[in-house]
């Protein structure tokens, strides 16, 4: 009977060590509670030419992407930018699933790194 109480403890202990250890990693995502107010930035080059994209979470649920292209030649440097699209949001920390104009990409924050999929390519946001 001793051997059976002494067993009962232990696996009672093992199932609270085990259940919290599970937790304290789920806590341990490092994205932030919310992304409203928030800005994000890519920079690459395509083809010569220098692109900047802006991700701008503005509201709760609403989005909007801007762009910023320039080419430079030989002391003239030519910008162009606007907005690509407003759109809409949702966000379970980490997770982000953002839709502009019928397109929709799904994502993860880690820390100041936003990683989009688009079209099978990642492409990494940098938060400002």
């Amino acid at each position: 009977m001793k051997k059976l109480k002494v067993l009962s403890i232990a696996l009672i202990g093992m199932s609270v060590a085990f259940s919290s250890c599970s937790k304290d990693e789920k806590d341990k995502v490092n994205a932030p509670d919310t992304l409203t107010g928030t800005s994000w930035l890519y920079e690459g080059e395509v083809d010569g030419v220098h692109i900047g994209l802006e991700l701008d979470f503005k509201t709760a649920n609403a989005c909007e992407l801007a762009v910023m292209a320039g080419v430079e030649a030989e002391d003239v440097i030519a910008v162009v930018g606007g907005s690509l699209g407003t759109g809409t949001y949702t966000y379970t920390k980490p997770n982000v699933t953002i839709k502009i104009d019928g397109d929709e990409a799904k994502g993860v924050v880690d820390g100041n790194k936003l990683t989009l999929t688009i079209d099978d390519d990642q492409v990494v946001f940098i938060k400002e």
